[in-house]
């Protein structure tokens, strides 16, 4: 999903559902936005609805069911329909790729402070493995900081 991450959306595949409930598809997270993704081709309704159940019941506000054919949306929407209360029912949407994309667009520019909350939150920096410029004593230090580290790490795991 290189076009959410561009909108500052953080992107989990296979995010965990809080609660211990199991996993989405996707997890995207904007700010104070969470959309749990739950993407389908050829998964039976009766699935897909558990897995909006699953999705709600961890506490996302707005599930996304996404699949590139018209017509099982129309089936999806009907199960749902069907199986939810209105209320929940309301908290998910029922989209074709290219839809849901201009969506996350929509709301990305509703919510500009969730950009710069996206933007500010750590990411994976890039490891440099090479130790050709330090020194033997350096090599040395360094290696006891990371041991002293580990050492304290597992003290605590085992606390």
């Amino acid at each position: 999903m290189r076009q959410a991450e561009d909108l500052d959306y953080t992107v989990t595949p296979e995010g965990n559902v809080p609660g211990g409930q199991g996993r989405a598809d996707l997890v995207l997270r904007r700010g104070n936005r969470a959309i749990a993704c739950e993407i389908t081709v050829s998964t039976p309704a009766e699935h897909e609805v558990a897995n909006v159940q699953k999705c709600l019941r961890g506490g996302f506000g707005h599930v996304a069911l996404i699949c590139a054919s018209r017509r099982k949306l129309a089936n999806l929407e009907q199960a749902v329909a069907a199986a939810l209360p209105p209320d929940q029912v309301a908290l998910v949407g029922f989209y074709l790729p290219e839809d849901f994309m201009a969506r996350l667009y929509d709301w990305a520019m509703e919510d500009p402070e969730g950009g710069a909350v996206e933007r500010d939150k750590p990411r994976k920096q890039k490891i440099q493995l090479g130790t050709a410029d330090l020194t033997e004593a350096d090599r040395k230090q360094i290696e006891k900081t990371m041991l002293s580290r580990l050492a304290e790490a597992m003290k605590r795991k085992q606390a």
